[in-house]
């Protein structure tokens, strides 16, 4: 839970008609989710959020995955969890 006050989670669904569906899990005081609730395509997708999903998809979602550092994991088959920024401060959302 401690990561949760330090950044936001995403949980990242694809449902079979490849739509996308998110849920923003936060403790954070006034924050406002970046993502939108529900996507047409994964492509819709901000591409900080395709890039660490690409990472994810490379896992076993037959196994109990571990957590990769500053992108999430992997849940099941068609869930993810996204990890919103980095405790080392190398936060994706800023441009470079």
């Amino acid at each position: 839970i401690e990561k949760v006050k330090e950044e936001p989670i995403y949980r990242i669904e694809i449902n079979e008609d490849n739509t996308v569906q998110t849920t923003c899990y936060e403790m954070l005081d006034a924050f406002n989710p970046e993502l939108k609730n529900y996507y047409e395509t994964l492509d819709d997708l901000p591409k900080w959020v395709q890039d660490k999903i690409s990472v994810l998809m490379l896992l076993d979602h037959t196994k109990v995955n571990e957590e990769v550092k500053g992108v999430g994991r992997r849940i099941s088959k068609n869930v993810y969890w996204v990890f919103n920024g980095e405790l080392d401060g190398n936060d994706p959302r800023r441009e470079s």
